[in-house]
């Protein structure tokens, strides 16, 4: 074998030898990258960003009441929430979408069922009707870049379409309030607005557009007094 063909032989061996080791470096490297993931803590500026109120806030009506000084008057008692594509949000735009994740356990379906009156106002000599209810629960698991959390979420059958979608929704939703996702909210409190007594909705449409750019608690929209 001359000293060229030696040499070309040489250099094929070690192309081979290249090719066969470099996905096995690759692996490896991808794997402390996980690593590193999985350990980082979270840091107070992260938790600062989880934390701060969203640029539109959500608000649904809870009840609604007659007023105490004019009859004739109804009020809505509004109160702040999140749903699940908040949590995901805030949690994608601070800490991306590969430094969390969310799994669930379905850990009760129990079902109650109670005497309730057709009739409200009074529970004397109304005819009287039974009332089951199935109820949901589910075990949420969140995980941020290695901190985990969990709570338990909730949901009626009878009350919704999808209760078990709604029960593990509510469970993510719980879950992001212990990393402070939607922590804010418990500041704002409720909120009363004054409703046309016909359609059941506001009676001033830009109350609600108020409520839902306010970042910190405020007077109320509506005083109190006559309820």
């Amino acid at each position: 074998m001359t000293k060229s063909e030696q040499e070309k032989k040489e250099k094929v061996v070690i192309a081979e030898k290249e090719q066969v080791e470099a996905p096995v470096e690759e692996e490896k490297d991808e794997k402390t990258v996980v690593q590193e993931i999985a350990v980082t803590k979270i840091t107070p500026d992260i938790t600062k960003r989880l934390e701060a109120p969203f640029e539109k806030i959500r608000w649904r009506i809870q009840s609604s009441v007659k007023g105490r000084k004019d009859p004739e008057k109804l009020y809505g008692i509004y109160m702040a929430y999140i749903d699940q594509r908040d949590v995901t949000d805030r949690l994608n735009e601070v800490v991306g979408a590969d430094n969390w994740e969310f799994a669930w356990q379905e850990i009760q379906v129990s079902t109650e069922s109670y005497i309730e009156p057709e009739i409200e106002g009074t529970w004397k000599n109304v005819p009287e009707k039974k009332i089951v209810k199935t109820k949901y629960a589910v075990k949420g698991i969140l995980t941020v870049m290695g901190n985990t959390k969990e709570d338990v979420g909730y949901a009626v059958m009878e009350e919704d379409k999808a209760p078990l979608k709604s029960a593990v929704s509510d469970a993510l939703k719980r879950c992001g309030v212990q990393f402070g996702i939607g922590k804010f909210l418990y500041s704002l409190g409720t909120q009363v607005i004054e409703l046309d007594p016909k359609t059941k909705k506001p009676k001033d449409a830009s109350h609600i557009e108020k409520l839902e750019n306010m970042f910190n608690t405020s007077p109320r929209v509506v005083a109190d007094q006559d309820l």
